[in-house]
This record gives structure tokens, sequence and C-alpha cells, in this order.
């Protein structure tokens, strides 16, 4: 999957408490149904792709080498394919990567904000079905996870990749997909993720009452 910061725009998330680039030709979700008011979510139709923003509470009994598979079981679990995923590989992310925020043991202060206390990315395969149907479509996910224990949060960036629509489904009509499930597409899905979350940032840390 080609792309070039052109094809970017800047998103306000929360009510303009974060921001991030995201493609064009996404759209914001909670414009067609509810989406909870912890995440925000953006898609796209036509390769049935999404890009999900979310905070959830920080789990203070589960250690950072296990955070990040502990987070992929439970999309799992919620798109209810607990036995129908793989972990691929799990790395942890660097300064370079999240220039925005400030790191543990760091000198790159960004104001004072919440110290980042851990950050990784995990990348997987799932068999996700569309809302209440049998069959399942195969799913790249790419999932970053970064901690923030002084403000007990950890924030989640997400994104699905369909490489895969079962023949049954009824995205099967309307998402024409080239071969993707192969090793180029997922290099450069990698790399447009990657993309996304350097561009991830909070400029409002009031939101989490700090």
């Amino acid at each position: 999957m080609e792309f070039s910061s052109d094809d970017l725009e800047s998103k306000e998330l929360y009510g303009g408490a974060m921001e991030i680039l995201i493609p064009k030709n996404f759209v914001d979700i909670s414009m067609y149904k509810p989406i909870g008011d912890n995440q925000e979510v953006f898609g796209n139709a036509d390769t049935d792709q999404a890009i999900i923003i979310e905070l959830v509470s920080s789990l203070d009994d589960v250690y950072n080498n296990e955070i990040g598979e502990f987070h992929f079981t439970e999309i799992a679990k919620n798109n209810n394919c607990e036995n129908e995923n793989q972990v691929i590989d799990v790395f942890n992310l660097t300064e370079e990567d999240l220039p925005n925020f400030s790191f543990e043991d760091s000198n790159n202060n960004q104001g004072g904000s919440p110290v980042l206390t851990h950050g990784c990315v995990v990348l997987g395969k799932q068999h996700v079905s569309k809302g209440r149907e049998e069959s399942k479509n195969h799913v790249n996910l790419y999932l970053a996870v970064l901690r923030f224990p002084s403000i007990q949060t950890e924030i989640l960036i997400s994104f699905s990749d369909a490489v895969i629509i079962n023949q049954k489904s009824s995205s099967h009509k309307y998402v024409l997909l080239p071969d993707t499930d192969n090793n180029e597409h997922h290099n450069e899905a990698l790399v447009f993720f990657r993309h996304l979350i350097r561009s991830f940032k909070v400029s409002d840390w009031s939101i989490f009452n700090c």
C-alpha cells in the first residue's frame, strides 16, 4: 500500500486535545454510528481498513514486556476471534518513533508533560467477521501501546488492514483488493503505520485531569 505525505491530513481527536495524520480517504465513523467516548475511529470502505485511537485505564499488574500482546489478545476477544489470531512480532518504540512525547530517563522533556514509560508495537493477524456474519476476513493488525502510569492511562493506536476478504462476507461486494497478503504489502503497511504514530501528539493533557 503505497502512500505519500500528500495523501494525509491532520485530524483533531477528543475535541482537539490530540491530533494525528490520517489518510484523506478515511472517514470519521462516528458520523455513521455511535462510537465510545474513549475511542476515535476512521475507516475506508473501499479497502476495509480502519484506524482506531483508544484510551484505556492503566493495567498496573501487566509488565511492559507483556502489555502489547495483552491488548492484542483483548482486541481479538472483542472481535470474537480469540482462537483465530496470531502475534507475528513485537518491538519497542524509541524517541525517534515518538518525538512528541517525554520518555522515561530521557532529556527530551516535552514541557513537563506526563512521562511515557513504555511504548511498543505488536504485529499480528486476526480472522474477523463483519458484525454478526459467520464468514471471517483475514486482517493484519498493527497495534501501538503507549503507557503513561502517572495519569493512569494507556493509549492504543491500531491499524487494521484486510488482506483476504471472504467471498461470503458483505465486504466482498464492494471491496476490491489486489494481492495484498504478501511481504511487500506488509512492509509498506508497517512504514505507513510508523508514520502515523510518529505524527501522533497530545496538545492538551488536561483531558486526563492532570
